[in-house]
């Protein structure tokens, strides 16, 4: 997959997500969140407003919203195949002020996103993602991603130091490991499950 970069070598993310959605397809049959929704949903009222940032194909949007959940989609492009229902908003998350009020939800997800960053995007991002919200939930693999869309590759450790040092009070709930194949390898990915305040 191509990342697109400026010529000081800044990810261009509308560009690079757009290129991503345009010719490979698979990349949106996949939502992460789906993976890790049994830890954290039980905490969650039906029709609490939660926000999901880089919600990509909305797979988790659908889900949630068709249980009863009060659910927000926000990503970089606008994705033809949104379904209507729940709400969506198109925006670049590196560009602060979000669309939102201080604390508008109770719950800001962010399924493997904060890892596609630039580093000097990083911090502004996670600061704003816990502005609007009363409780923030992530989850940030440590291993490569197709071509070269993960641009921030660090374990768990550093990101818990890294996340404290821009707003404290986060932690790890959980971990899961899973074996890769990448160039006839097996590789193991370790995806850590980062939960702040009321979750």
């Amino acid at each position: 997959m191509t990342l697109v970069l400026d010529k000081k070598g800044k990810t261009k993310y509308k560009e690079t997500y757009e290129h991503v959605h345009e010719r490979h397809q698979s990349y949106h049959e996949i939502n992460c969140g789906m993976r890790y929704m049994d830890l954290w949903l039980p905490a969650v009222s039906l029709k609490t407003p939660i926000l999901d940032v880089g919600c990509g194909n909305g797979m988790l949007c659908w889900e949630m919203f068709d249980r009863g959940y009060g659910i927000t989609g926000m990503d970089i492009i606008e994705i033809p195949y949104h379904r209507r229902g729940y709400k969506y908003v198109q925006h670049d998350i590196t560009q602060v002020p979000w669309p939102f009020d201080d604390n508008a939800y109770h719950l800001a997800m962010a399924f493997d996103v904060l890892e596609h960053l630039d580093d000097d995007d990083l911090d502004s991002t996670v600061k704003e993602f816990c502005r609007v919200s009363k409780g923030q939930v992530a989850s940030i693999p440590d291993a490569k991603g197709q071509g070269k869309l993960h641009r921030i590759i660090k374990p768990g450790d550093w990101w818990l130091k890294r996340l404290n040092s821009t707003v404290p009070g986060w932690r790890i709930c959980d971990e899961h490991h899973r074996n890769k194949e990448k160039n006839g390898k097996q590789i193991l990915i370790t995806t850590s499950i980062f939960v702040r305040q009321g979750v």
